[in-house]
């Protein structure tokens, strides 16, 4: 009799044991610890499906452009200096050299990207005798921009002909007749000469002097528009 419920006992324990559900190999089943902490929930765990096709990625092509550096352009070329001026911003420098004509000077001047320069009013006078009397030739004269009129070719001073109709400026960029900074009697074209057609700048004046043409002097100034 004892025989046979040992038997049973022994009977009913392996059939529990069968009865218990294995889970394969590839998957994972994790069991939450639960918690009564309100701040630290439990977060169901997801399950993913390793045979769900994966969505493409698209590559984000990085631009190969570098930023060219911006390149500020100086309105005068270098050792030139800019005025303000009613025709518009304009450079301008002073020149020493041998004894030119004026013919000569205004080549030199075309040769530097400009032309020989008139003078608008008495701060433009200042800068070419004081940067003239920087080479050490503070007694000197140099060649500008102005020639007599047409009208006034054969005239002195007159009602017709005065200091401030005689002379034109030619470099198309100074007006008006502030620039016209005569010394003493000037202009008076040679008295009965009738030779002064030319216009130059005394460094020690500084002024104004008509003065022939032909005359050379080693110092001219240059003027060109500003950029």
């Amino acid at each position: 009799m004892l025989f046979v419920i040992l038997s049973l006992l022994l009977l009913s324990h392996t059939t529990q044991s069968c009865m218990r559900m294995v889970p394969p190999d590839d998957v994972s089943i994790t069991t939450p610890v639960p918690t009564d902490d309100p701040d630290n929930p439990v977060t169901e765990p997801m399950v993913t499906d390793p045979t769900a096709p994966t969505a493409p990625t698209t590559e984000v092509p990085i631009s190969s452009t570098a930023t060219e550096p911006v390149t500020t352009a100086m309105p005068c070329p270098t050792d030139w200096m800019m005025f303000d001026r009613p025709s518009g911003a304009w450079c301008m420098k002073v020149f020493k050299t041998e004894k030119v004509l004026p013919g000569i000077a205004a080549e030199r001047c075309e040769a530097e990207g400009g032309v020989l320069s008139g003078i608008q009013n008495q701060e433009e006078l200042d800068y070419i005798t004081n940067s003239y009397s920087a080479f050490g030739e503070p007694f000197d004269a140099i060649w500008i921009g102005a020639q007599r009129t047409t009208a006034c070719l054969a005239s002195v001073q007159t009602a017709t002909c005065t200091k401030d109709n005689s002379f034109e400026w030619t470099d198309m960029s100074t007006t008006g007749i502030d620039g016209f900074l005569w010394s003493g009697a000037d202009p008076n074209n040679g008295g009965p000469a009738l030779n002064e057609h030319c216009v130059i700048a005394f460094v020690d004046g500084p002024r104004l002097a008509d003065i022939s043409c032909a005359r050379d002097f080693d110092g001219y100034v240059c003027g060109t528009a500003a950029v």
